[in-house]
């Protein structure tokens, strides 16, 4: 099944439609199969809201437009790893925005599982301001898979990541309340804010507020490794993380010149027990302003 909202473009200030998917039985999304709102003017992206029992979001697609849209906007050298694409639901404010705010993302079932690399992501690549994503589930949320290096796992994740000549606008909070949390085999929860692909100043980060009544069990690594520190501090250990991530560089006359990162997002998370083991991490840090946050 393929599901997607890749039309919604707004250019002189009329705001997205919302998507409402509810279930009374199970809700599988198999094949990479997504959903996107997007905002590339004035108005905003529309909300994410999908309700059911237990839900299963995996697989993989050869969807051209989302191709062509990591290529243009994540991938920014142009080089890709896979002839497929990962699935993903997604609200994104692009480059191209000029005021436009990103919908909230909500999903609420029995058990949820996000396999094959697959995204759950609100990302500001422009002005305008993420939403939130907010997870409930009663029983299990599990993360686990990787399909490649870096990026290339199953994540929720919310960034400040400005294109171009534009002060980027802030990065939504996570909020997750379920009985039992399970980061496995590279996968990430994760909150950032990154200048390095702007000339001026990234937003914040979000909060990331997680409530497990019983356990969270964060394990194990993406077995396809890391060339590079992405989103939230991910480097290939499975994660919860809040990152700022300046830009440093030398300008013509020799001198140090700093692209400054928001402020990385608080972690926040109360639970009965939680495990961390085989590489896994809670990280928080700031890079570009040489200074760690406690």
């Amino acid at each position: 099944m393929n599901t997607y909202s890749n039309n919604i473009i707004n250019d002189e200030g009329a705001n997205a439609g919302n998507l409402i998917i509810k279930a009374n039985k199970d809700i599988i999304f198999e094949d990479g199969a997504s959903i996107w709102s997007l905002t590339f003017g004035k108005g905003n992206t529309g909300n994410i809201t999908i309700t059911g029992k237990n839900m299963w979001f995996g697989g993989s697609n050869n969807d051209q437009y989302l191709d062509s849209f990591y290529r243009k906007f994540f991938f920014l050298d142009g080089k890709r790893l896979f002839e497929s694409n990962n699935g993903v639901i997604a609200s994104i404010v692009t480059p191209l925005s000029n005021g436009g705010n990103g919908g909230n993302i909500t999903i609420k079932g029995n058990n949820i599982f996000l396999n094959d690399a697959y995204f759950l992501t609100n990302a500001t690549l422009g002005p305008g301001n993420t939403g939130n994503i907010d997870i409930t589930a009663k029983g299990l949320l599990a993360l686990s898979d990787a399909i490649g290096p870096d990026i290339w796992v199953s994540a929720i994740y919310t960034s400040s990541m400005p294109i171009g000549n534009v002060i980027g606008g802030n990065a939504g909070n996570i909020n997750i309340n379920a009985s039992n949390l399970h980061i496995e085999s590279g996968a990430c929860v994760a909150s950032a804010t990154l200048s390095q692909y702007c000339t001026k100043n990234s937003g914040n980060a979000g909060n990331i507020t997680i409530i497990i009544s019983e356990n969270i069990k964060i394990t194990g690594v993406n077995e396809f490794g890391s060339s590079y520190q992405f989103q939230g501090g991910h480097i290939y250990g499975s994660n919860i993380g809040a990152t700022s991530r300046g830009f440093i560089y030398e300008d013509s006359n020799q001198l140090e010149k700093i692209i400054k990162a928001g402020d990385p997002g608080k972690i926040s998370i109360i639970t009965n027990s939680l495990s961390i083991s085989d590489g896994a991490q809670i990280i928080a840090f700031n890079f570009g302003e040489k200074k760690w946050i406690e």
